[in-house]
């Protein structure tokens, strides 16, 4: 599994996948190892294979919410959006704060063109302090016309301590393209 890891660590997906295939050979019936490689495929966009694993390991630990939110995940990315919904809704009412879970709700919703479903779960991610959440909010807003509302998102964005380098040259860009 620490060999997993480190792969997984360094963005190498195909010798983590090998890794912990290993691990799950010698405790076929661990749920973790199981969402472990099934999160590994979804990063591969192998989304029938790891919905496969997801359903071992809610068949061992049925309530066990990274499986949950991982499958609801892979079944919106196959396009069955009412079941990704399902699998997300039970994560959500097992840990309904659970950040992971709101922001993927979030997006499948956005995905669907359900932007004020996609608001209200960004909203709330941006109310717990998750960037995501503001993020989410400014593209709504763009994608509705309301720039003057996504670019004051983007200023608050700005305004932030701690936000990464990568997310500020995003936002950047975002205002250079509304022209403020």
């Amino acid at each position: 599994i620490l060999a997993a890891l480190t792969h997984e660590s360094k963005k190498d997906y195909h010798k983590a996948l090998v890794s912990y295939k290993k691990a799950l050979g010698l405790d076929p019936e661990n749920h973790a190892i199981l969402n472990n490689i099934a999160s590994v495929l979804l990063l591969l966009d192998s989304y029938n294979e790891a919905a496969q694993y997801l359903k071992k390991a809610l068949n061992i630990e049925k309530d066990y919410v990274p499986s949950l939110i991982n499958l609801g995940i892979a079944q919106a990315m196959l396009g069955n959006f009412q079941e990704g919904e399902g699998y997300l809704t039970k994560a959500l009412a097992i840990e309904p704060s659970n950040t992971y879970a709101l922001l993927n709700f979030a997006i499948l919703h956005e995905r669907r063109g359900d932007n004020d479903k996609a608001y209200s779960f960004f909203y709330k991610l941006s109310q717990m302090g998750n960037i995501q959440g503001y993020l989410g909010i400014a593209r709504i807003a763009e994608k509705q016309g309301k720039l003057q509302d996504a670019v004051k998102i983007y200023r608050e964005i700005m305004s932030m301590n701690g936000i990464e380098p990568g997310i500020k040259k995003f936002v950047d860009e975002r205002l250079l393209h509304l022209g403020r």
